[in-house]
């Protein structure tokens, strides 16, 4: 059976976190509970508070950095403006600054763990060094930060770099559910879950055709060309410096983000950055 932890911390951003639930979810209808999905915390089961208007969500399980399957980690809400305690940078930096860092950073350390971001979370995971050199994507505001924490920001929907999926953008958590379904279980599931969703009116699927999707492992890109049903949302382009050593740059920043330096976006507008 194929496991799915959502990560949930507080402050998270709630599209990001629930688009994906009901996406996991709905495959496990679909595929005879091939799948299962839960929300865990770092600290094991309680309350969680989401950012903004402060929905409270129960976490039934401890993230489990060892254990086989999907670790999906979302996004924050909050102030995007500035650099109080209800802003994005905050929210996140205080998340960081507990043991999810280093459980997830376990996780990728693990053959058969896949661990994927909505948008910020990938932010979340830059902050605390887990992101060097590898590719990822996040919200449109935060590519420069992403960057700049050593990270290679990749301006796509979805990028899938092995056993690092992430995704940019408000609704992202949908894409990358749909595309780890896919990727995981199969075209069939992944259409039958687009199909009764029926996103974007016709579904986020294209015609069946082969087709060639260019991914990133061990630091070599690879062409893997199969026939199955293209996403025509995705892009996984080819990346060849996904393994640089991080500058000092880098590094000061990433410290500089951890302490809520000079870490800012500048919008007017209060929103998740998921």
């Amino acid at each position: 059976m194929l496991t799915v932890q959502i990560v949930l911390f507080d402050g998270f951003d709630l599209l990001d976190a629930i688009a994906p639930y009901e996406v996991f979810c709905a495959a496990a209808m679909n595929a005879e509970n091939a799948l299962s999905v839960e929300f865990v915390t770092a600290e094991g089961p309680r309350a969680v508070t989401s950012g903004i208007n402060g929905l409270n969500i129960e976490a039934s399980g401890s993230l489990n950095p060892e254990r086989a399957g999907i670790i999906l980690v979302p996004g924050a809400a909050g102030d995007v403006e500035g650099d109080g305690p209800d802003s994005i940078p905050a929210i996140l930096a205080r998340a960081m600054n507990t043991e999810l860092t280093d459980r997830i950073g376990r996780a990728l350390g693990q053959k058969d763990i896949v661990v994927a971001t909505v948008c910020g979370g990938s932010l979340l995971l830059a902050m605390g060094g887990l992101l060097e050199g590898r590719p990822a994507v996040t919200h449109h505001l935060g590519m420069n930060v992403l960057e700049a924490t050593g990270a290679v920001s990749v301006s796509a929907r979805v990028v899938d770099d092995g056993n690092l999926v992430s995704g940019g953008g408000v609704t992202s958590g949908l894409d990358v559910a749909l595309y780890l379904v896919e990727r995981e279980l199969g075209p069939r599931i992944a259409h039958a879950v687009d199909g009764c969703s029926n996103l974007n009116g016709g579904g986020r699927f294209g015609e069946q055709q082969e087709w060639h999707l260019s991914v990133q492992k061990h630091g070599q890109a690879t062409n893997r060309t199969s026939r199955r049903i293209k996403p025509q949302w995705l892009m996984s382009p080819r990346i060849t410096n996904s393994h640089r050593h991080p500058s000092s740059k880098a590094i000061g920043i990433r410290q500089s983000l951890r302490q809520l330096g000079n870490y800012r976006l500048s919008s007017p507008s209060q929103h998740g950055m998921g």
